[in-house]
C-alpha cells in the first residue's frame, strides 16, 4: 500500500505524527511537507504549492492523508485530474474554532479571522474520512461548528454536520516509547524536580506556572526546576522575567540540543505540570508520564484522557488555587505516589504506543480501499 502524507506545517507534534505513520511496515509512506511557520498563509496558499508537488508524483498512491492546516477543497480541485479516485483523509491536530486568542493577534480581536475556522469546516466536509487526535477535540469541533453555523444566514448548512459526524473518528497520535526507553537514565536527588517541557507560547499559560512556583518557593518548599523548549521573539516575557527569580532552583533552562538529551531530562524529572489553555492532545505531557513524571494537570481540554479514572483525583486540578494545593499535597506524599506510577505508565503505553495506533490506521485504510467510490461521497 502506497500512502502520501501531506503536512503543510511540519513542526513539533505534526512532525512526530508524520514520523509515527512512516514507521509502520504495513505501508510505504512519502511525506510532502512545508515548514511550520506563517500559519495563516499555510491555510490559504499551501494547497496550491502542495498540489503541484502531488501532481508531479511518478506513481498513483492508494491513499492521501492531509493534516488540518490547509484548504483541502482547493487541494482536491487542483489534483482531481490525476487522483479523482484516491480517498483523502483529513487529520486534525488542532482547529481554529477552539484555538485561544493570542494577545498579539489584532486580526482575530477585530473578528476578521472567522474564515480560518470555516476552512477547517469545509475541508472536513470535503474529506472521505476525518480523524481527530482526541475525543475532546472531536467533541468541541462538532459543537463549535454547530454554534458557528447557527449564527449565519439560512441556508447555513448545519444539516451537513450529521454526515460529518458519521465520517469522523478518533485516532490518537502514535508515540515511539521504545525510543524514549532507550534514553532512560537513573537519578536521585534530595529535591523533587519539576518539569516544563511545553512550547514557550501564551496558550500554555506559563504565567500561572511560574507564579505558582514563586509562591511555593516563598513558602519554603524545596524543589529543582527543568525548563525545556526554545525561545523565540514571540515568547511571553514571563520567561525572561522569572529566570532570575528562580535561579536557585534551575537545573536546565532552554532548548535541549538533542532528542537524547531531551528524553534524559524527562527521566531525571519527578513532576510534570501543565497549565495549558489549549491542548487538543498534549504530546509533551504523555512523554513525561511515560518517563515516570507524576502529572499535575488541569481538568480540562484533552488532558484528562491521559489519566486513568481511579487516579484523576490525585492528578487533575480544578482551579488555579487547586493547582497550588495539589502540588503541596504531592510534596507531602511524593514517595507513596511514586508507587502508583506504573499504573500511569501502563495507561499511556496501552493507549498511545505507535504500533497499536498504526494497527488502527491499517484497519481504516483497508476499509477505505474496499469501499466503493460512490459510497464514500
Amino acid at each position: 500500500m502506497k500512502i502520501v502524507l501531506i503536512e503543510s506545517y511540519l513542526t513539533h507534534s505534526h512532525h512526530q505524527w508524520a514520523s509515527s505513520l512512516q514507521s509502520s511496515p504495513h505501508w510505504d509512506t512519502e511525506c510532502i511537507s512545508l515548514p511550520g511557520r506563517d500559519w495563516k498563509w499555510r491555510m490559504h496558499g499551501s494547497a496550491i504549492t502542495l498540489a503541484g508537488k502531488i501532481n508531479d508524483l511518478s506513481y498513483h498512491p492508494d491513499l492521501i492523508i492531509v493534516s488540518d492546516m490547509i484548504d483541502l477543497g482547493l487541494l482536491i480541485s487542483l489534483t482531481r485530474l490525476r487522483f479523482s479516485t484516491v480517498p483523502f483523509i483529513l487529520y486534525f491536530h488542532e482547529s481554529q474554532f477552539n484555538y485561544p486568542l493570542s494577545p498579539n493577534d489584532q486580526d482575530r480581536k477585530k473578528g476578521w479571522d472567522n474564515h480560518y475556522a470555516f476552512i477547517n469546516y469545509s475541508s472536513a466536509l470535503t474529506a472521505d474520512r476525518v480523524i481527530f487526535n482526541s475525543h475532546f477535540h472531536r467533541s468541541v469541533f462538532l459543537k463549535a461548528c454547530r454554534e458557528y453555523l447557527g449564527q449565519l444566514p439560512q441556508p447555513n448548512t448545519r444539516e451537513a454536520l450529521r454526515t460529518l459526524a458519521k465520517r469522523s473518528e478518533v485516532i490518537f497520535p502514535g508515540m515511539d516509547f521504545k525510543k524514549m526507553s532507550s534514553n532512560r537514565i537513573s537519578h536521585s536527588g534530595s529535591r523533587p524536580i519539576i518539569l516544563w517541557n511545553h512550547r514557550w507560547e501564551y496558550d500554555k499559560d506559563p504565567t500561572l506556572f511560574f507564579n505558582t512556583l514563586l509562591r511555593l518557593s516563598e513558602k519554603g518548599y524545596s524543589f529543582d526546576l527543568v525548563v525545556l523548549g526554545k525561545s523565540n521573539r514571540r515568547s511571553p516575557e514571563v520567561f525572561s522575567q522569572v529566570r532570575k527569580q528562580l535561579e536557585d532552583h534551575i537545573l536546565q533552562w532552554g532548548y535541549a540540543e538533542s532528542e537524547e538529551e531531551y528524553y534524559q531530562w524527562l527521566w531525571k524529572s519527578d513532576i510534570i505540570v501543565s497549565t495549558s489553555r489549549q491542548d487538543f492532545f498534549g504530546i509533551s505531557v504523555v512523554e513525561a508520564i511515560f518517563c515516570e513524571c507524576w502529572p499535575i494537570l488541569p481538568d480540562r481540554l484533552a488532558l484528562p484522557e491521559h489519566i486513568p479514572s481511579s487516579m484523576k483525583q490525585y492528578c487533575l486540578y480544578q482551579s488555579d488555587q487547586d493547582l497550588e494545593e495539589k502540588l503541596i499535597t504531592l510534596w507531602q506524599h511524593l514517595h507513596e505516589r511514586k508507587k502508583l506510577l506504573p499504573q500511569l505508565v501502563s495507561h499511556v503505553r496501552e493507549k498511545y504506543d505507535q504500533h497499536v495506533i498504526n494497527l488502527q490506521y491499517l484497519q481504516l485504510f483497508q476499509e477505505l480501499q474496499t469501499t466503493d467510490e460512490s459510497e464514500r461521497i
